[in-house]
């Protein structure tokens, strides 16, 4: 009985080492070589109390995004009041891959 349950789990942990190996395998032969520059862009507008926690968040999320994160996250003022641009600017000197930009520097790069 206890070398029955053994052989399950075992069974079950080739099947999920199998499956890894399979997935693994499909992404490098399909991935794309090139490298792709992408972007992500928060709008921030009005008096934004949560403003920091927000950036973090998402700092925090770009990070483990992987192999496909974003090369770079713009933070754009939408019109914010002082306290809440210092913030912004605050959080995006501390991750070298975040930008504060207004809507006239935003529509420049495009």
């Amino acid at each position: 009985m206890v070398y029955m349950f053994l052989y399950i789990i075992i069974g079950v942990f080739a099947v999920v080492g199998i499956v890894n190996l399979i997935t693994e395998l499909v992404h490098w032969i399909f991935d794309y070589k090139k490298e792709t520059k992408t972007f992500l862009m928060t709008p921030v507008k009005g008096k934004r109390p949560d403003a920091e926690f927000m950036l973090r968040s998402l700092a925090s999320k770009v990070k483990w995004m992987g192999k496909f994160r974003p090369t770079r996250v713009i933070c754009l003022d939408c019109g914010v009041d002082e306290e809440t641009k210092n913030i912004c600017l605050a959080v995006c000197r501390e991750y070298p891959f975040m930008e504060y930009m207004t809507k006239e520097e935003f529509e420049e790069i495009l």
